[in-house]
């Protein structure tokens, strides 16, 4: 990854993010006007210039990848571009060797304490009691190490001084110094956490504590945008039964405004029966095929318009569910499985019954270690009442599915998932008018929403879509994974089933304020486009 850098020739490369920003955010040209940005191209020549560039790249292959914490987030490139920059704060600042030295140990380590990609001001805390494991009791100035880990996820204004004296730091200068170095590399690659918003930025200039930090922000959103496009990204499928219910169509175009950050191998359709908002008349377990059908015209028109070169990525999937005794194939259930066996990893977000992910272990068992699940399904473990949509829809297929073994997280439906509600009012102000996609989406919740005024209607499937694009807006558990009764009841306690996850809470506005976001983006990208022809 860093030779990709590093083969950067034109300052115009990876600017797609930052242009964007520049256009939907008023205030972001300010960045500009009071600080001075430094071309990517004279960042990367003075790495070269002052031979940097060897000394980087054994600080990278040096890292003991074991302990770093495992994420897209908070993982190994992170902690790369970090890096980078602490090197070079550190080095126009010219810092002696020892404390360049230390800026490298504390880039690399100091998410180790991380246990999720939430925001979490103990992490610090955690990375630093983690050192003498990683480096060894004898490191030189083991102290300082720790002091500046445990500062970068607190407030250093309110705690440096008691930082230091917990850690018996007589030199204060050398501290500040060394922990402002750390504090703005971190936070200059808080660019990824909002990467490719047209409206928000995670990063606030006035934040940074180094004058030579101010100017790279704009770089670093180069150097992140790099990173993510020559970075492999997580593959997926997306299941469901899009004509069931309208959260579907919701979910699809959030998946489909989202494709910077995945790669969509399929989408696969999944059986429903039963449903009260199917325009489908019969909708019943003897019928599933025509639903199918259904759903695949009804995902080809979303797809034709928000992004048509995913057409033939549709399969039709299985034409009844196994607690009725199906057993049959389907093109989906062959996809799923030359997917997964194709992929290294592959994440099948299913907002549906659990019927086509089901068959295709029970047709290919050795997928369970090459694939992951999150599924929309049942209800929260302490609701009386499991009938949820999608769990009775197919109750053998769940069982198959959590006795697998295969990575499994769970989205609970109520109590967890139910908080995803919105009205007419908001999705009239925020996207109906947003091309065809925003009058479709917003026509349709107008067809299914409750009568009565200033009632909502929830927007389930969102949630698995919001889950992948960032798990910090998510609060989750890991359980045993229930068995599951005759009368569908979760039984917990004897069960031999593996360890799964279990959502318990999502931040409700920020997955909302993302989906309006991406939707909008729709506008701002049009007229751009327009002002470009205009132009021409």
């Amino acid at each position: 990854m860093l030779q990709k850098l590093l083969d950067i020739e034109d300052n115009n490369m990876y600017l797609d993010d930052y242009l964007l920003k520049k256009k939907g955010i008023s205030t972001f040209s300010d960045i500009e006007k009071a600080n001075h940005q430094f071309e990517l191209t004279d960042f990367l020549e003075y790495f070269k210039r002052n031979n940097l560039i060897k000394y980087i790249e054994n600080e990278i292959e040096n890292i003991k990848v074991e302990h770093i914490y495992k994420s897209h987030t908070h993982g190994i490139n992170h902690n790369i571009k970090v890096m980078i920059y602490s090197l070079y704060l550190a080095h126009t600042l010219r810092l002696p060797s020892n404390d360049i030295d230390l800026l490298m140990n504390a880039s690399k380590y100091h998410d180790t304490g991380r246990i999720n990609d939430k925001e979490d001001d103990k992490h610090g805390l955690r990375s630093a009691e983690k050192t003498n494991e990683i480096l060894g009791s004898s490191y030189t100035d083991i102290n300082m190490l720790k002091a500046i880990m445990e500062l970068h996820s607190i407030d250093d204004k309110k705690y440096a001084h008691n930082i230091a004296e917990k850690y018996n730091i007589t030199d204060f200068n050398r501290f500040v110094t060394l922990y402002s170095v750390l504090k703005d590399a971190d936070a200059l690659d808080r660019i990824r956490l909002k990467y490719y918003n047209a409206y928000e930025t995670g990063l606030d200039p006035s934040m940074l504590r180094l004058k030579q930090s101010r100017s790279l922000v704009k770089i670093a959103h180069q150097v992140n945008e790099c990173f993510v496009k020559n970075t492999e990204k997580p593959n997926i499928i997306l299941d469901t039964d899009i004509e069931n219910e309208i959260d579907d169509k919701f979910a699809l175009t959030y998946l489909l405004q989202s494709l910077h950050m995945f790669n969509l191998d399929a989408i696969t359709i999944a059986p429903f029966y039963g449903s009260k908002y199917s325009t489908i008349k019969d909708n019943n377990i003897d019928n599933i095929g025509e639903g199918i059908d259904a759903s695949y015209n009804t995902a080809i028109k979303i797809i034709n318009l928000l992004n048509p070169s995913y057409k033939d990525k549709v399969f039709k999937g299985s034409t009844g569910v196994i607690s009725n005794g199906y057993n049959g194939n389907s093109e989906a259930v062959e996809k799923i499985i030359e997917i997964c066996n194709k992929n290294n990893k592959t994440q099948i977000l299913c907002i549906s019954a659990l019927t086509n992910v089901a068959m295709a272990i029970k047709k290919d068992p050795s997928i369970v270690n090459k694939a992951s699940v999150v599924w929309l399904g049942g209800n929260d473990f302490m609701y009386d009442k499991n009938d949820e949509f999608n769990f009775r829809q197919d109750i053998s297929a769940v069982r198959e599915v959590f006795s697998s073994g295969i990575d499994l997280t769970l989205i609970p439906c109520v109590n967890v998932g139910s908080i995803l509600v919105t009205t007419e009012p908001e999705l009239k102000s925020e996207i109906s008018d947003v091309g065809e996609i925003g009058k479709y989406l917003y026509d349709e919740f107008c067809r299914c929403k409750p009568e009565e005024t200033g009632k909502s209607k929830t927007i389930w499937d969102l949630s698995v879509i919001g889950y992948l694009v960032n798990p910090e807006w998510f609060e989750m558990r890991n359980v045993d994974a229930p068995g599951i009764g005759e009368n569908g009841k979760y039984i917990f306690g004897n069960s031999s089933n593996s360890q799964m996850t279990v959502v318990t809470r999502i931040a409700r506005d920020k997955v909302f304020k993302d989906f309006f976001q991406k939707v909008r983006m729709l506008e701002l990208e049009k007229t751009t486009k327009d002002n470009e022809e205009k132009f021409l």
